[in-house]
C-alpha cells in the first residue's frame, strides 16, 4: 500500500468507462482489489461523480460516457436511483406536523429542502450504501447472473450448465473482447472473496461455476467437490459437476477420457434421481449416453423430449437423436459395416446396401461404405486379386448411380470414375493418401487438433496430386472444420466458401451440406445471425 494513488484524472476516467489501454485497466482493477485505502478513495470519488450526474452537474460528454457505465454495473444504478429518491424526498414539501412545536424530523425535512444540503445529504447516504455494498459485496446469485449475461449469444460448454439459458455452441471460443474480459475478471475475484469470507456449498458452487465457463475443468470439479462436503443434496450441484468432468473429457488422453465420461454419467444420473424433471441434468445425461451406449442414449433422448418438447434445447436434443445410427451400424466395426453391405448387395438386397450406405456416408469417415470399397480395391488391385477389385468398383458404381438419380449428388459416381480409371502406379500413392487421412481421424480422436489439420491437409494434397478429387473434398472439408477450434475463423471462412464454390459446380452435395454448416456457425459466433440463418437453411 506504500505506493502512490493513481491521479484523479486516470480514476474519473475509469470510472466513466474510458480508459482503452489494457495495462492500465488491470493495474487499476488489481490495486482496486488489493489496497483498501485506493478502493475508499475511489468509491468517494464515484459517490462523487454519482451525485454530479443526478444533479445534472456533468457535460454532455461525460454525463454520456457515466449512462453506458450503467447497462453494465447494477450496483451503480442502485445508487443513482438511491441519489434520486433522496434527493427528491428532501426537495419535497412537507407539510408541518404541528405549526407551533415542529417535530424533530420534520425540523430535519426543512432542513434538508435547501438544495445545497439536499446534495451533501445524497452523498452522505451514497457513502453509508457504497461501504455496505463493500463489506458485503454482491452475493453469488448477483455474479451469477451477470455471468449468464455474458454468454447469451454463445453457451461456453457443450454441455448445460444449471440456469443458464439457451444460447447457440459456437465452434470457436475465443478470447472474450476488453468489456467481458474486465466483468469476468470482477465476477472472479467477487467470488473467490465470497468463497474464503462464507465457505458454503452455495459459494463453492457459484465459483465452479465460472472455473467451468472459463474451461479451467479441473479447478471447476475441486469446487463442486468442496460444494458437496457440506452436505447439501442438490440436483443442480450434481449437474454441474457432471457437466465439469463430461468437458473435462475432451481434453484428456483417451485411456483417461472414458473415466471422465463415466463420472460424468453418474453425477447426472444423481441429478435426475435428486429431481427427475431438472432438464439440465436429463439433457446431459443424453449427451454422456451417446459417448457410452448410443442405444440407451436415443431412449434418453426420447424421454427429454417428452419433458421438453418445444424449447430451442428440444430442438438441439431432435438433431443429435437423427443422427444416432440406427441399431444395424451402432455397435459394428468398419469391417463388419462393410461385410454387411456386400452381403446385401450381392443378394441384390438394395434397399438395405442404400440403408447401410446413409448410415455411414455423412459422416465422411473411414467408416463410409465408398471409402472402404475404394481402400478395398487397392488393396485388391495390391494383391492381384482381379474379382475382389471388379467386385468392389462394381459396388461403387452402384452407389454413384442411386446417389445421382435420388439425390442429384454427382461426388460418387466421380469417385467410382475415377477409381475405375486410376492406373495401377497409383495404387501405392493413394493408399498413402489414405493412410494420412486416417492419421488425422485418429488425431481427432484425441483431440490433437493442429496436427490432424496439418494431417488432413497433407491428405488433401496427396489425392490432389493424384487426381482424386472427391477424396481430396473430403480431406479439406475436415481439415476446414477444425480451424475454427484453433483460432483460425477468418480462414475458414475463405476455404468454406471455396468448398461451396467447387462442389456446388460438380454436384457433389455430400462436401456442400457440412461446410454451409460450418460457414453458418462462423457467421454465429461473429453475430451475422440472418447470413447464420440463411446459410444452415441452405
Amino acid at each position: 500500500m506504500g505506493e502512490s494513488l493513481p491521479k484523479d484524472e486516470t480514476v474519473r476516467e475509469y470510472l466513466l468507462g474510458r480508459v482503452s489501454d489494457e495495462a492500465t485497466l488491470t493495474a487499476l482493477e488489481d490495486r482496486l482489489f488489493a489496497d483498501e485505502d485506493f478502493c475508499t478513495s475511489v468509491a468517494l470519488a464515484e459517490d462523487g461523480l454519482i451525485n454530479d450526474y443526478v444533479l445534472g452537474q456533468l457535460n454532455s460528454t461525460d454525463a454520456e460516457s457515466f449512462e453506458t457505465t450503467l447497462a453494465l454495473d447494477s450496483e451503480r444504478r442502485f445508487k443513482v436511483e438511491l441519489t434520486r429518491a433522496v434527493r427528491e424526498k428532501a426537495l419535497a414539501g412537507r407539510e408541518s406536523l404541528d405549526a407551533d412545536r415542529p417535530s424533530f424530523f420534520a425540523s430535519l425535512a426543512a432542513f434538508f429542502q435547501q438544495p445545497k444540503y439536499a446534495g451533501a445529504f445524497a452523498v452522505l447516504v451514497i457513502a453509508v450504501v457504497s461501504v455496505i455494498v463493500y463489506v458485503n459485496r454482491k452475493d453469488d446469485t448477483d455474479q451469477l447472473a451477470e455471468l449468464r449475461s455474458i454468454y447469451q449469444q454463445g453457451r461456453p460448454t457443450e454441455t448445460r450448465i444449471s440456469e443458464f439459458g439457451y444460447a447457440p455452441l459456437p465452434q470457436l471460443r475465443g478470447a472474450p473482447d476488453a468489456v467481458d474480459k474486465n466483468r469476468l475478471r470482477r465476477i472472479e475475484n467477487n467470488l473467490i472473496e465470497a468463497t474464503e469470507k462464507n465457505p458454503s456449498a452455495k459459494t463453492h458452487h457459484a465459483l465452479g461455476v465460472f472455473r467451468l465457463t472459463q474451461r479451467e475443468y479441473p479447478d471447476a470439479i475441486r469446487e463442486f467437490e468442496s460444494a458437496i462436503k457440506f452436505g447439501e443434496p442438490s440436483a443442480r450441484l450434481e449437474n454441474d459437476l457432471g457437466a465439469a468432468h463430461f468437458e473435462f473429457a475432451k481434453t484428456v488422453a483417451k485411456e483417461k477420457r472414458l473415466e471422465e465420461l463415466a463420472q460424468s454419467l453418474e453425477h447426472f444420473t444423481k441429478a435426475t434421481q435428486l429431481d427427475s424433471n431438472f432438464l439440465e441434468a436429463l439433457f446431459n445425461k443424453s449427451l454422456a449416453l451417446e459417448e457410452l451406449a448410443p442405444r440407451q442414449a436415443k431412449e434418453s433422448w426420447n424421454l427429454y423430449l417428452q419433458k421438453d418438447p418445444s424449447s430451442p434445447w428440444a430442438e438441439e436434443a431432435r438433431k443429435r437423436l437423427s443422427a444416432i445410427p440406427d441399431e444395424t451400424s451402432l455397435f459394428k466395426t468398419d469391417d463388419e459395416v462393410l461385410t454387411d453391405f456386400l452381403a446385401a448387395y450381392r443378394s441384390q438386397d438394395k434397399v438395405r446396401a442404400q440403408k447401410i450406405h446413409n448410415e455411414t456416408k455423412g459422416l465422411l469417415k473411414e467408416s463410409a461404405v465408398p471409402l472402404q470399397l475404394s481402400r478395398r480395391l487397392l488393396i485388391a488391385r495390391q494383391r492381384g486379386s482381379d474379382a475382389e477389385a471388379k467386385e468392389s468398383l462394381d459396388a461403387l458404381n452402384f452407389i454413384g448411380g442411386f446417389e445421382q438419380e435420388q439425390n442429384a449428388d454427382f461426388f460418387f459416381s466421380e469417385l467410382a470414375d475415377f477409381y475405375a480409371n486410376a492406373s495401377p502406379s497409383l495404387t501405392e500413392p493413394l493408399l498413402q493418401a489414405k493412410e494420412n487421412f486416417a492419421t488425422g481421424q485418429r488425431l481427432v480422436g484425441i483431440n490433437n487438433l493442429a496436427q490432424a489439420i496439418s494431417a488432413f491437409e497433407k491428405s488433401r494434397d496427396q489425392f490432389q496430386k493424384l487426381g482424386d478429387e472427391c477424396e481430396a473434398g473430403v480431406a479439406e472439408n475436415w481439415a476446414v472444420q477444425l480451424l475454427t477450434d484453433v483460432a483460425r475463423v477468418s480462414e475458414s471462412r475463405v476455404r468454406f466458401a471455396s468448398i461451396i464454390r467447387n462442389a456446388e459446380s460438380k454436384k457433389f452435395q455430400i462436401l456442400a451440406i457440412p461446410a454451409y454448416y460450418g460457414l453458418g456457425m462462423s457467421d454465429s459466433h461473429q453475430n451475422e445471425i440472418s447470413q447464420s440463418n440463411k446459410n444452415l437453411k441452405t
